[in-house]
């Protein structure tokens, strides 16, 4: 039997994609590209004496970069906002339902990513027969994550910051509803033991 978790005093939220950002973010993701093709051709016309670790450097930033451009574009094609924080969970359409995932079941990844301006990274417990999408990239590598005892799996979700508002405001509303759902689903009232 599943606890219900209150998240009522929070209001739905629907987290818009941010025009100015989305620009930025593939500007960013091209010029890095087209400086890694740059790079590759001056390794390639023997400009530099030992291009190999040149051109190996220059295809994994132009990877990265690729993934960014890639998943940016990937999520600005989707009608909606990118996520909407609901009174039962999250809704992610990217994730291939607009089912919510429960609050307890949603929270922020500490990661190089999350900490940087580019991104913020979800760890998300979800059904993999539900939630069968992954943004960008990330659908290439299968469902992935680690799975649970009850069937489920936890899976790294990295989303770049092309919501409106900055993606500082996103972590917070997304703590607030994670952290009192997290320790009512464990039997914690708000500032009590535990029952």
């Amino acid at each position: 039997m599943t606890r219900r978790t209150k998240t009522a005093s929070f209001p739905e939220v629907a987290v818009a994609k941010s025009p100015m950002r989305i620009a930025t973010l593939l500007v960013v993701g091209l010029v890095w590209i087209a400086a890694c093709a740059w790079f590759a051709v001056q390794g390639l016309s023997g400009a530099i004496e030992d291009p190999a670790a040149l051109l190996v450097f220059s295809a994994l930033l132009a990877g990265i970069a690729g993934m960014l451009v890639w998943t940016v574009i990937d999520l600005v094609r989707r009608p909606g906002p990118v996520m909407v924080l609901a009174k039962d969970g999250l809704i992610a359409p990217f994730l291939g339902s607009d089912r919510p995932i429960p609050w307890a079941d949603v929270q922020m990844r500490r990661s190089a990513l999350g900490a940087w301006f580019m991104g913020i990274v979800l760890a998300v417990r979800i059904d993999p027969t539900i939630h069968t999408g992954r943004p960008g990239p990330a659908r290439l590598f299968g469902p992935g994550g680690r799975r649970l005892d009850d069937g489920r799996v936890e899976v790294d979700i990295a989303l770049p910051n092309i919501f409106a508002g900055g993606r500082e405001k996103v972590i917070a509303m997304i703590m607030q509803r994670h952290v009192p759902a997290a320790l009512a689903a464990a039997g914690i009232p708000p500032g009590g033991r535990k029952r």
